[in-house]
């Protein structure tokens, strides 16, 4: 599987390439049938601050989201109104006591990685921060 490094990069946990708007990045390596991938900057920081064998886990549960990015251990995250986005599906990905939140955009074919959180003590209340940086 092919994932083309401006849309992640998790080995040196750097940002080589970044845009102000995501939807004109343009992927070096076509990956057939599979949506890109995007994490943010913040969610890239907050992995790397990951205890090490949760990061492992959290690396590939985000990679393997490229292949199946409704997965079963996965629900469908209510968003406030005044957040909503035309065509965007929010969701959350469990990792034992970790919460991976992201984004489906089926209409550019991508999925953006917003944030890893702990629950508890997290309780989903920067949701409308979270997707009014989208």
């Amino acid at each position: 599987m092919g994932i083309c490094t401006a849309f992640l990069w998790f080995d040196r946990l750097q940002h080589p390439y970044h845009a102000t708007d995501w939807r004109s990045l343009r992927c070096a390596e076509e990956l057939p049938e599979a949506l890109r991938l995007w994490i943010e900057p913040a969610a890239l920081d907050e992995i790397a601050e990951l205890p090490g064998h949760v990061r492992q886990r959290v690396r590939y549960a985000v990679r393997d989201l490229q292949a199946e990015p409704r997965p079963s251990n996965s629900r469908a995250l209510q968003i406030p109104d005044d957040a909503q986005i035309d065509q965007i599906e929010a969701r959350r990905l469990r990792i034992d006591n970790w919460r991976i939140m992201y984004v489906i955009d089926e209409q550019w074919d991508i999925i953006t990685v917003l944030a890893v959180r702990k629950r508890p003590p997290y309780n989903y209340d920067d949701l409308r921060e979270l997707f009014n940086r989208l």
